[in-house]
């Protein structure tokens, strides 16, 4: 019973690989967006203008990849909080390697916006626990001030890989 207990479970998991996967790339091509002033929803723009001058125009990158990387559709996101001064937003881009264009310039993005990966509900919890060691990592320095650790968080073939590196060395958890 045990050998076929086992077989059922890896049957499970390598089927529902497939149907993770298609959810991770229908996420792959939008952010969250937090900590946008609304101050700046007032002057009557659409929510895309609102990131375009929020977070894209301030980004020091080349003019062709910041048209790329301007999104086509933004959604707000979350609960409106009456006493919050910001709001949480969703941009869609046109492809998922916009998003990680954004992720590269990610130290330009003004003070008080985050930017996180949009994840599939079923690893929403997870990718939180994964933020927290993330956030934990990101706070180990030298005797200079500077970061030791570089930490990525990837969708990968249905798995959610929290990568790290230092000089030392490179490794992963999932």
């Amino acid at each position: 019973p045990t050998f076929v207990n086992e077989m059922q479970k890896q049957l499970h998991c390598s089927t529902l690989g497939h149907v993770y996967q298609a959810k991770i790339e229908a996420c792959a091509h939008k952010l969250i967006i937090n900590g946008i002033p609304k101050s700046l929803t007032h002057q009557q723009m659409s929510l895309v203008n609102v990131i375009n001058n929020a977070v894209i125009d301030k980004l020091e990158l080349r003019d062709e990849i910041l048209d790329f990387i301007r999104p086509t559709q933004v959604f707000e996101v979350g609960k409106d909080k009456e006493d919050s001064n910001t709001y949480s937003l969703m941009a869609v881009f046109k492809h998922p390697s916009a998003t990680y264009s954004i992720f590269k310039a990610i130290k330009q993005v003004p003070g008080g916006i985050s930017i996180i990966l949009s994840v599939p509900e079923e690893y929403a919890p997870k990718y939180k626990e994964f933020r927290k060691v993330q956030a934990e990592l990101h706070r180990i320095r030298d005797s200079n001030n500077q970061q030791l650790v570089k930490t990525s968080i990837k969708l990968e073939n249905g798995y959610m890989i929290l990568y790290y590196r230092s000089e030392e060395h490179t490794s992963e958890l999932q």
